[in-house]
This record gives structure tokens, C-alpha cells and sequence, in this order.
């Protein structure tokens, strides 16, 4: 197995401490560029379920079982603040801790020892709170996480990154003004978030037990100074949204945001000073429809489209020594232009003491970066083309220059499930079928990576008491981080379990889920590449 295929296995680990940052739904889109790139890297996310960990105790299941959070409605299934008002009947406060924890590790060949490839830890708080009061609703939801990655960089050195990414999303939500009707609704929402990046290169331990990299060592030089190792990105905007009820039948929404993601890269040494700044603005257009077909089946469809454009500058500058120049340089790194739309659906069918359930999703992004021309003396490429010539730089190690790139990327995944509830409503049981595919496809990489999945899950929630709900699932995974390639299948078994305490004739609710999983490579390989992960999930629910 080559090292970079320890690497992309390690990359699976990064959504258990990673999954506070991205995971947010239903409140919108967040621009998160580090914690959102290890999110699709890990392929393995949660997103769907941070609001109900009543389903992930059942094994995660997604398309059937029961949970106040996972309905389709405007809000719940689509992000559209328009249905806060009708989400619930009272006013409601949701305050949902959690953490999680990874560990990759490989057999050293011709030893008994071991060598970690990937360590991960991370905690959460997310939180929701709305004001009803008939037909107007207010309040927010955001969230509060931290992270640490821990990987190899070389032999002897690890990367690690420590990410914090809080945000909040306040909304207003009633009926407009001037219909008599009622079925036309209204939402104003403001979008806030700040995600820091710190970067540091450590010493890997080497012990008896083997090599370590989840504990502090000393600390070492960023092996490039030229581009930052920290990034502090902030995004401001907000948005409307308007729906309308034409019936029993069918809602319809519509939604514009306007994002603003300001990304600044930073690396301040004692001889050295690195600087990248970029402002990335987003506009995102998204329409919903939601309906009942009779009394038994609800069906959603949710789409959006995004686009965005900006520039990318950089500055830099190093002492050569007392009396001496400083070598120095800045201007154009490169013009970005990005892309992409993504659809979600779900079906569930209510037959008596069955439910069918099922869905498809799609998403489609395309990045084009351009450099600066041949003939731009400010830009990073001409200064890495003559900065070798410079006798002050002699001890600097060069970055790789900005290439003209169009990157395309194609996903899609779905399944279906099944659920049974149990005789005198004393609970439910489901199973569900998953299958997954991506593919990227860029100029100068040529096509691939094409990661597949496929995953059975199974889950059941019984009701023990009146007030007291237990909660089981199992759920098999098998993936192909490139499919275009031998050497990348893995499966994974994971087990949950979680309890549901809701009093009878209480104004509060509390739901624990906690799932542990183990990896393995599926291919034959004498290091035995291998890894663990745990996720804390819960929620207190407060309605007045």
C-alpha cells in the first residue's frame, strides 16, 4: 500500500471532528473552504442527521423512522426559513452538544509496531431558539465547534490543523403583509460565520509502541514560507425567501442569499511575513416544492444554484540579514470562478403499519482558476520565476506555481428504506439500502478520482416506559476511494445506540446517541491499514 493511500484512508476520519463545522442544515449554505473539503473527503457525512439523534442511535437512518427534526416540510427538509413558523405550534429551545474522535493506524513491516497515520478529536454545540407567536416567528440557529487534525507530513514530521468555525443564522419569518389569505409567508435572514485555521508543523514521536503523531512533540519550521500556514475566513450576507400554500396539495418556496466569505491567509515568522487575501462572494438562488399526494405519501424537491467570482492577491517578505535588502514581493495570485447546483428529493409512503421511504440527490461544481499573465510582473508566478536568481534566497524552499485549471465535479447518491411499526405504537424498526458516486474530472489532472459506496443500515426504537425510549442500528459500508484504481476498498461496521427521555406532560425532551465504527482496508496488504471513530450526539428540547 503506498503512503498516499494511507492518506486518503486517514481522510475518513475527518468528518467525526470535523462535522460541527459544515454540518448545519437546515439553515443554509455555509462557506466553510478547509472544514467543507474534509468533509467530501471523508464521504461520510452526518449532515442530515445533527438535528436527530433520535435516528442516528437507529443506525442512522435517513428515509424512514420517526423524528420531529427529519420530516419534509419547508424547513426541516429543505433549510427554508419560511416554514419556521409551521415547524412547531409553540415556541422552542434546542441545545444539541457533541464530539467526536478518530484514530488511523498501519503495522510497520519486519515489527510488532505500529504507525498512526491520522488523529482527530473535535467538540460541538449547536443550538436552535424561535419565538412563535401566531402567525410571526423569530430567532436563530447557529452553532459553536472546535477541531483538531493531526497527520504526517513527512517520516519525521506531522501536520497539524486546529479549526474553530462558529456561525449564526437569526431569522425572521411571517405572513406578508397586505395578503388576506395567509398562505403567502415571508423570511428575512442574516448569515454570520468565522472559521480560523491554525497550521503547525510537530516532531512525530517514536516510541517502543511504534510512530505517533496524536501528542505534542516540538515544534519545527512551516517547510515553505513563501504562502500562509494559518487562515481566518469570515462570511457576512443574508437573504428573502417567499412561499405560498396553493392547497392541501402543494407549497411552493423561493429564496435568494447573498453570501460575502472574506478568506485571509496569514504566516508571521521571525524573519518572514506571508499574506493571501480573497474576497468570494456568492449569489445562490434555491426553489422548493413540497406536497402530499392523499393522506399517505409526502414528497420534497429541493433545488439550488450558486455562482461566484473573485481574486486572489498575495504578499511576502523575508529579512536577508542586517544590512541587506529584504527580499520582498506582492501583487495578483490568480482569478477564481466557481459554479454549482445541487438537488435533493424524498419520498415516504404511509401504508398502515409500513412505511416506504427513498430519495436521490445530486450536486454539480465547476472551479476555474486563472493566473496571472506571462507578462504580470506582480503575480506569484514571474516572482517564483526569478526569485531563484536571487542570492538572498537561497535558503528559501519554492511553492508551485498558479496553473490555469477547470475542475469539474459530479456527485450523486440515494436509496431506499423500509420501516415497520411495532403492534401498540411501542415503537418502530427500519432498514435502508445507500449507494453513493462522485467523480472529478480537471484539465491538468486528467479524470478520477471516482470514489463509490454502498451501505445497508438497519436501526429500531422501542419504547421501555411511557417516558423512556431505547434505541439500537447497525449499519455496513463498503467504499472504493477511486474506482479507476485498484488497492483503495475499504469496509466499515458501525453500531449505535442511543435513549430517548420524554416525560409525559414535560415541556422538555432529551436524546442520546453515541456510534462506534472500525475501518479496514478490503484488499490484501501486510501493514493492515486500520482505524476507529466515535460520535457523541445529543439533543435537549425545550417547548413553551
Amino acid at each position: 500500500m503506498s503512503p498516499s493511500r494511507r492518506v486518503r484512508l486517514s481522510a475518513i476520519a475527518c468528518l467525526f471532528v470535523t462535522f460541527s463545522m459544515a454540518a448545519a442544515a437546515p439553515a443554509g449554505a455555509q462557506f466553510s473552504p478547509f472544514a467543507d473539503d474534509a468533509l467530501r473527503a471523508a464521504d461520510l457525512g452526518t449532515d442530515p442527521l445533527t438535528r436527530s439523534p433520535g435516528l442516528a442511535g437507529m443506525g442512522r437512518l435517513t428515509f424512514v423512522g420517526s423524528d420531529p427534526h427529519h420530516r419534509i416540510t419547508l424547513w426541516d427538509f429543505a433549510g427554508n426559513p419560511t416554514g419556521v413558523s409551521e415547524a412547531d405550534s409553540s415556541s422552542t429551545l434546542d441545545l444539541r452538544p457533541g464530539a467526536g474522535g478518530a484514530s488511523d493506524v498501519n503495522d510497520l513491516l519486519g515489527t510488532s509496531q505500529v504507525r498512526q497515520t491520522f488523529a482527530a478529536h473535535g467538540t460541538e454545540v449547536g443550538y436552535e431558539a424561535w419565538k412563535r407567536q401566531g402567525d410571526l416567528a423569530y430567532g436563530a440557529i447557529g452553532n459553536l465547534g472546535s477541531a483538531q487534525v493531526d497527520r504526517p507530513f513527512s517520516d519525521d514530521v506531522e501536520h497539524r490543523r486546529t479549526l474553530s468555525a462558529p456561525w449564526a443564522m437569526p431569522v425572521l419569518n411571517g405572513v406578508l403583509p397586505f395578503t388576506h389569505s395567509g398562505r403567502t409567508r415571508y423570511a428575512l435572514d442574516i448569515q454570520w460565520g468565522e472559521e480560523r485555521v491554525d497550521s503547525k508543523y510537530l516532531a512525530i514521536i517514536h516510541n517502543a509502541g511504534g510512530d505517533f503523531i496524536s501528542h505534542d512533540s516540538e515544534e519545527l519550521d512551516a517547510p515553505n514560507v513563501l504562502l500562509p500556514q494559518s487562515y481566518d475566513v469570515r462570511q457576512i450576507g443574508g437573504g428573502a425567501a417567499l412561499s405560498h400554500v396553493f392547497g392541501s396539495a402543494l407549497t411552493a418556496a423561493a429564496r435568494y442569499e447573498g453570501v460575502a466569505v472574506r478568506i485571509h491567509g496569514d504566516d508571521q515568522g521571525k524573519r518572514n511575513d506571508a499574506h493571501t487575501s480573497e474576497l468570494r462572494p456568492y449569489n445562490i438562488g434555491e426553489a422548493t416544492l413540497i406536497g402530499h399526494v392523499g393522506s399517505h405519501i409526502d414528497w420534497g424537491v429541493d433545488g439550488r444554484g450558486w455562482r461566484s467570482t473573485s481574486e486572489e492577491s498575495w504578499a511576502f517578505t523575508i529579512s536577508a540579514g542586517q544590512g541587506v535588502a529584504p527580499l520582498t514581493g506582492r501583487g495578483k495570485l490568480l482569478e477564481r470562478e466557481e459554479e454549482g447546483s445541487s438537488m435533493r428529493t424524498r419520498l415516504l409512503w404511509h401504508g398502515g403499519a409500513f412505511d416506504f421511504g427513498g430519495g436521490i440527490n445530486t450536486n454539480y461544481q465547476k472551479v476555474t482558476t486563472t493566473p496571472p499573465s506571462v507578462d504580470d510582473r506582480s503575480s506569484f508566478n514571474y516572482f517564483l520565476n526569478t526569485v531563484f536568481a536571487t542570492s538572498t534566497a537561497d535558503s528559501i524552499s519554492l511553492a508551485d506555481s498558479v496553473v490555469a485549471d477547470v475542475a469539474k465535479l459530479h456527485a450523486w447518491d440515494g436509496g431506499l428504506g423500509l420501516a415497520w411499526h411495532l403492534p401498540g405504537r411501542r415503537g418502530i424498526a427500519g432498514i435502508e439500502y445507500h449507494r453513493s458516486r462522485e467523480i472529478l474530472d480537471s484539465e491538468t489532472g486528467g479524470q478520477g478520482p471516482r470514489p463509490i459506496s454502498w451501505d445497508v443500515r438497519t436501526g429500531i426504537e422501542f419504547g421501555m416506559t411511557a417516558a423512556l425510549e431505547g434505541r439500537a442500528g447497525y449499519q455496513f459500508r463498503w467504499f472504493d476511494l477511486d474506482d479507476f484504481t485498484h488497492g483503495n476498498e475499504y469496509r466499515s461496521h458501525l453500531g449505535t445506540v442511543g435513549v430517548g427521555l420524554h416525560p409525559p406532560r414535560s415541556i422538555w425532551t432529551l436524546d442520546l446517541s453515541y456510534g462506534v465504527s472500525s475501518v479496514r482496508a478490503d484488499f490484501g496488504d501486510p501493514t493492515e491499514p486500520r482505524g476507529t471513530r466515535q460520535q457523541f450526539v445529543s439533543q435537549v428540547h425545550w417547548a413553551f
